[in-house]
């Protein structure tokens, strides 16, 4: 389903696809051509301005945008926490697949928890949907378990059903992040008590435990409370 190409991504692409799989990237980055075409929306994306956008996508209904140039637009605006513009690419027919859901999961911050929150209300949205070679939404946004929003994320997918035994392992993941904080505590002790297998393998083949044993907790600040100790 990714199509491999040679691609040139803008500014905003890259920013925004930071941190994701790679081939992921790629086929969000789409075809060069897409992505010239797209350079506009995308830029206007990620800048919120929801009137720049429905410009932009003058040219998705004369043809000469791509699909896959507008999802990245999408993309990069739920990464920005821009719901209203993802609204509006939504409403202009731009696909809300698992795909761009799994890249929503691994922004950051309150940007984050507003995307997730958004993409959950929309029809069709499965939070169990596993993307290939990459993993399932809980797994994407454990990947950020450090991050201030985390726990409410977690919360929210976990309330619609999303499975805490997915593959690559979730709580794999947290154990991934920066660890020994108060916050990879929690997420962590959240997920084994909605019943995350402490077994599970990380896309790295290790279990949680091994990850831990293999992490380097130099740079933890010695008294944080919950760390690992």
């Amino acid at each position: 389903p990714f199509p491999h190409g040679a691609a040139s991504g803008t500014v905003a692409m890259e920013e925004g696809l930071d941190g994701i799989p790679g081939q992921l990237v790629e086929a969000f980055r789409g075809s060069a051509r897409d992505v010239k075409h797209a350079r506009a929306l995308i830029e206007a994306a990620e800048a919120g301005d929801i009137i720049g956008v429905r410009q932009s996508l003058h040219e998705l209904k004369r043809g000469m945008l791509g699909p896959k140039g507008a999802q990245a637009a999408l993309v990069t605006a739920l990464i920005k926490g821009h719901v209203g513009v993802a609204e509006a690419l939504v409403a202009s027919g731009c696909d809300l697949t698992p795909e761009v859901f799994f890249m929503a999961c691994k922004g950051r911050g309150e940007a984050r928890l507003l995307a997730v929150d958004w993409c959950l209300r929309q029809p069709g949205v499965d939070p169990r949907a596993v993307v290939p070679d990459a993993g399932s939404p809980l797994t994407a946004a454990c990947e950020g378990a450090d991050d201030s929003h985390f726990l409410m994320v977690a919360q929210r997918l976990l309330e619609m059903r999303a499975d805490v035994n997915s593959e690559p392992s979730p709580l794999a993941a947290v154990c991934r992040a920066p660890s020994g904080s108060a916050r990879s505590v929690a997420a962590a002790r959240m997920l084994l008590d909605c019943g995350a297998q402490p077994d599970g393998l990380g896309a790295d083949g290790l279990t949680p435990l091994q990850t831990l044993c293999a992490a380097d907790f130099s740079g933890v600040p010695q008294g944080d409370e919950g760390g690992v100790a």
